[in-house]
């Protein structure tokens, strides 16, 4: 039986830059009451791409394993799932096939990392603006792969350059990007954990948001937390956003299938 909602965007020690494994996460979930989590661990890429800040292949049914344990401790209590975070660029589309077909897994999440210093190496050409234009392309690249059931985060130029992040600047690029990204049907995730980030909002900002809305391209929750103390963070705050921005439901994934549900039944349950 599927929870009420989940935070869909977690991390374990195997990346290397966070703490805890899915245990940790659903005894901290179980304390606050959040119903259910998908933990979403950076997947490995081929080339060495990052590889100090992921798991590698081999350590992949390790995680599995672990994911498989808190199934069974916390199972009536937390409804725990098993997801990916995976790096997207092109170039990639064939690895992450791969990836999909290695476990039945319940959510894979896309990720366009320009802030990784291998992709940077790759396109950045000493120009902000077109490097966060070739983002949005990018992004929308993955969503058209078919690969991905969502992608996260989908304004991270704003924490490279917090200084110059103007998204009504660069409107049109954003505008056709989401108009692909709406063609697929991929969600786009909104993330809690860019309020502790150089500029200081969720991800996406309220602007962006409302962008999506108008598309209705649907969204997900992720708190992007890299220590079990921040399961479910900020998503009171989040829930609101969304209703300002027009959304009345919001999504996750079990079993690769979207879920949807009033945002007004999640708030309820937060509220207690």
């Amino acid at each position: 039986m599927t929870a009420l909602y989940y935070d869909a965007h977690l991390h374990t020690r195997l990346c290397r830059h966070a703490e805890g494994e899915p245990d940790d996460y659903a005894a901290e979930a179980a304390r606050r009451g959040v119903p259910g989590i998908t933990v979403t661990d950076h997947a490995p890429v081929p080339g060495g791409f990052e590889s100090a800040i992921r798991m590698t292949p081999e350590e992949l049914p390790l995680y599995r394993a672990w994911i498989a344990h808190a199934q069974e401790t916390w199972r009536g209590r937390v409804d725990v799932r098993a997801g990916l975070e995976c790096d997207y660029r092109p170039g990639f589309e064939r690895w992450q096939q791969r990836l999909n077909r290695s476990g039945d897994w319940d959510f894979i999440l896309g990720s366009v990392h320009c802030n990784m210093r291998s992709y940077r190496r790759l396109y950045y050409r000493f120009d902000p603006e077109a490097y966060t234009r070739l983002y949005y392309d990018h992004l929308a690249r993955a969503a058209e792969t078919g690969l991905f059931d969502a992608l996260s985060h989908p304004d991270v130029p704003k924490f490279m350059w917090p200084e110059r992040w103007n998204p009504d600047r660069i409107r049109d690029t954003i505008g056709r990007a989401l108009d692909r990204i709406a063609a697929t049907d991929v969600a786009l995730e909104l993330n809690t954990s860019g309020t502790l980030k150089p500029y200081p909002e969720m991800n996406p900002s309220p602007f962006i948001l409302r962008m999506m809305r108008e598309r209705s391209i649907r969204v997900f929750l992720g708190s992007d937390a890299h220590e079990p103390a921040r399961v479910g963070s900020g998503f009171p705050g989040a829930l609101e956003l969304l209703r300002e921005a027009g959304y009345v439901k919001i999504s996750f994934f079990v079993e690769r299938n979207r879920i949807d549900r009033p945002i007004d039944e999640v708030a309820r349950v937060l509220r207690k």
